[in-house]
């Protein structure tokens, strides 16, 4: 992907989190009131008209379980900041590949150091949608360009602030499957090196098409053709039961846990009816130094 360019990918994420809010009934899996100005113009105008996001509804109700997995992985996540808050006063939040996260505008509390890492045309695509809409940036916020196939994390954070000191969370949601199994290792490894114990980073991966139905691959199929003709192919996938293995080669991580699709429906979903359901390509693991 050309770092200039904004992330179509990361668009549909913001897509999956304003329909969600507009579609669904209370009470929400996920509140995101910026989602909306956050898309597209194009995306907006067809998201606020009823009938329209009827038709191209039909046309992707396919994708609807993976855009509903966007929105479980984004609470999934804030939960486990939440909890890392309250067991302790003051943390730091990185988000790699920060895409239209809103949590930095959404959040109130102060003990809460964030850094959002993306490609500038990422960035500066954001960053004009939230002038328009009349935002200030928030004080506790680091929005920082980085290119994770080339860039070095630790010199990058620590010049704007990062404190390696202090516990800290990585978001890494929406980002492993782009990128090359030792791009990925070497991230998870850097990052382990330079935090402190009790630090954790999340990420989602996709599982290899061998583990799947035939149904479901044909989704998956679907999904992989639709990010490759934007620009943004997906290349790496892990076995749940191997990834460990194959990505954290240093044993720096001592807490690996993965999470579900199952897992994840049985905590958010539950017996509702009106919510798509889960495919099982995307799981979430919760690493921990």
């Amino acid at each position: 992907m050309n770092p200039k360019k904004r992330s179509k990918t990361a668009e549909i994420v913001a897509v999956s989190r304003a329909r969600h809010l507009l579609r669904y009934s209370s009470p929400h899996i996920f509140n995101d009131p910026y989602a909306i100005n956050l898309v597209g113009s194009k995306w907006r105008f067809i998201l606020k008209n009823n009938v329209l996001d009827k038709f191209i509804s039909n046309k992707l109700s396919h994708f609807f379980p993976i855009m509903m997995q966007h929105v479980i992985r984004a609470r999934y996540v804030e939960d486990e900041l939440e909890k890392m808050q309250k067991e302790n006063k003051e943390i730091q939040y990185v988000l790699l590949g920060a895409g239209y996260d809103s949590f930095a505008y959404r959040n109130k509390n102060k003990n809460i150091k964030i850094f959002e890492l993306d490609l500038a045309g990422s960035i500066k695509s954001k960053q004009e949608k939230i002038k328009k809409i009349g935002v200030e940036t928030p004080k506790n916020l680091k929005v920082i360009p980085f290119n994770f196939e080339m860039g070095n994390l630790q010199n990058t954070i620590e010049k704007n602030g990062f404190d390696r000191n202090k516990l800290t969370m990585f978001n890494w949601m929406g980002v492993s499957y782009y990128l090359s199994t030792p791009a990925i290792i070497k991230t998870l490894n850097e990052i382990g090196k330079f935090v402190i114990e009790g630090s954790q980073i999340i990420f989602d991966f996709t599982i290899p098409k061998t583990l799947l139905t035939i149904k479901e691959k044909e989704v998956f199929t679907k999904m992989l053709d639709w990010v490759e003709k934007r620009g943004e192919p997906m290349i790496s996938h892990f076995d749940p039961k191997k990834i460990e293995e194959k990505l954290n080669t240093n044993s720096i991580w001592k807490k690996t846990k993965n999470v579900s699709p199952s897992e994840l429906m049985k905590k958010y979903i539950g017996k509702r009816n009106d919510l798509p359901k889960l495919t099982p390509l995307l799981w979430i693991a919760l690493w921990e130094k």
